[in-house]
């Protein structure tokens, strides 16, 4: 069995509880079943049955007003999670940053 957790936060890049939460969820689920953590940076670790893989959205080529590029970066890394070969057999959202990425199908 393996577990896809699809988060905004997770470490180094952690700013409240959601990241903490996360991190204990994926070290503790990695002692029985293979983890695969997507988030938001330049993350690319693998360690025993956890592997994390971070996504980063260069928003210099957005058009759009200042204030909304971290939003549509947001929009685009949840793109980039489901984008990205889904082979879970469970996957977990945490906080809205990453529903769409659920939205996979098989």
């Amino acid at each position: 069995m393996k577990a896809l957790l699809l988060t905004n936060q997770y470490p180094p890049h952690v700013y409240g509880g959601a990241g903490v939460h996360v991190e204990y969820l994926a070290r503790e689920l990695a002692k029985t079943m293979a983890v695969e953590v997507r988030c938001f940076g330049a993350q690319d670790v693998e360690a025993g049955n956890l592997r994390v893989r971070g996504f980063e959205s260069d928003t210099a080529s957005f058009t759009c007003p200042e204030r909304l590029r971290s939003v549509f970066a947001a929009a685009r890394r949840r793109t980039d999670f489901n984008a990205a070969d889904i082979d879970a057999d469970l996957v977990h959202c945490h906080t809205w940053y990453s529903y769409f990425g659920a939205s996979c199908g098989s």
